[in-house]
């Protein structure tokens, strides 16, 4: 009995914030239109539809994880996009639980709980819960594995650097765009905590990295045999690199505020598509690739005044409150929910670093790292909102640390 009570008084508090979390989800997905699928959604639906039938992933440039988990769905119940969105308000409010987590481990668990709240109806997740495309996913797999970083990083035992390996290795599978960030991780993992530091935090770090190359491996190879090329994820890097630095990508940047559900299809062109043929057309995939990156590092290297501008216009559209393209209604909520919990997160940043920096800097590199790399692709607030739960966390240090301060006074 007495047990029983303990795992009540453990868990009452995570059960509970998954239901506050599960129920906005559950009402969206059901209530929503069910034909409110994105264009990139119908490819994820294609692919899935591949691999449940059998046909395997095929030529498609995107990367698996998200493929799978929509063929897993089909595949216990056909091609049911109810299951699928009824899933994936699970994984979101499983992500508020992680996010808590992350928020307790950190600061505190009134911290944590103000994380965890805010995530739960924060709208950019909950609408996407409805949509077709990976950012819930995504986000989960992020979320689990700045977790499992900080656990491994404190705890001893080879089982901690595992999971955290196997975590990182998920998230790079649903988007390479991680990638960057796991170089910066090995920073934070080595050097941030000096009275600790040993030859031994390299060898742990070397175990996660180990562990994440096995998990990526099996996928690498099945692309070098299906494209005759590495390919170590995804196939369109050099493809949107080019794309997005080139002499019309200032256009995408430049497009006015419209009060629509869709970009039209006049504003959907920022780059050459006649050359973008002749490039995939003429050429083999690994030359192509080769001319792609060298075209775009060419707009770069002669333009760098626009480039930087580019770059500036790419900044403010990641961390904007409200989308340039939506409408009106959809703008007022996104500014009254991120108008004030994006400004908080930055001050928790402010506010936290001198007492937790050590720990706090694992977020801040993510945070700093999906930036400056969607600033070098495209910068949209969909691509932010992988990392808006780590902002959140931020926002209820805010939080508490404000209460806290006019209880006080």
């Amino acid at each position: 009995m007495e047990k029983i009570k303990e795992l009540v008084s453990r868990y009452r508090l995570p059960a509970a914030l998954f239901l506050v979390a599960l129920a906005p989800r559950l009402l969206y997905v059901l209530f929503m239109n069910p034909n409110n699928i994105s264009p990139d959604g119908f490819d994820w639906i294609q692919i899935a539809h591949r691999i449940a039938e059998g046909k395997g992933y095929g030529d498609n440039w995107r990367s698996p994880v998200y493929s799978y988990f929509l063929a897993g769905i089909f595949l216990i119940n056909g091609k049911n996009l109810l299951l699928v969105r009824i899933a994936q308000a699970i994984v979101g409010a499983c992500t508020c639980l992680s996010t808590y987590y992350i928020g307790k481990k950190i600061f505190n668990k009134r911290a944590g709980v103000f994380a965890g709240l805010i995530l739960a109806f924060y709208p950019y997740l909950i609408y996407y819960c409805g949509d077709i495309l990976k950012e819930v996913v995504f986000t989960f797999l992020l979320t689990l594995m700045v977790a499992a970083l900080l656990i491994s990083q404190e705890k001893q035992g080879i089982r901690y650097k595992i999971i955290a390996g196997l975590m990182a290795g998920l998230a790079v599978l649903s988007k390479s765009t991680v990638l960057p960030f796991v170089g910066l991780a090995s920073l934070w993992y080595i050097f941030c905590f000096p009275r600790r530091f040993s030859a031994g935090k390299v060898k742990d770090f070397a175990l996660i990295m180990f562990v994440m190359a096995l998990t990526i491996i099996p996928w690498t190879c099945r692309n070098y045999f299906h494209y005759h090329r590495f390919v170590l994820v995804e196939t369109d890097g050099a493809r949107h690199f080019w794309q997005a630095n080139n002499q019309f990508s200032i256009l995408l940047e430049e497009i006015p505020h419209l009060s629509v559900n869709r970009l039209p299809d006049e504003y959907a062109i920022w780059y050459d598509t006649r050359a973008y043929q002749q490039i995939i057309n003429t050429l083999s995939p690994a030359e192509a690739d080769k001319t792609f990156y060298r075209e775009g590092l060419a707009f770069i290297t002669g333009h760098k005044l626009e480039y930087m501008r580019l770059l500036g216009k790419r900044l403010v559209h990641f961390w904007r409150f409200y989308p340039m393209v939506a409408t009106k209604t959809n703008k007022i909520i996104a500014l009254l929910t991120s108008g004030w919990i994006i400004p908080l997160g930055f001050l928790g940043m402010v506010l936290s670093w001198h007492a937790y920096w050590r720990t706090t800097s694992l977020l801040i590199l993510l945070i700093f790292s999906f930036t400056a790399t969607h600033m070098i692709f495209w910068a949209m607030i969909r691509y932010r909102v992988p990392i808006d739960p780590f902002v959140i966390v931020f926002a209820g240090f805010s939080i508490d640390t404000l209460l806290n301060k006019f209880s006080h006074t």
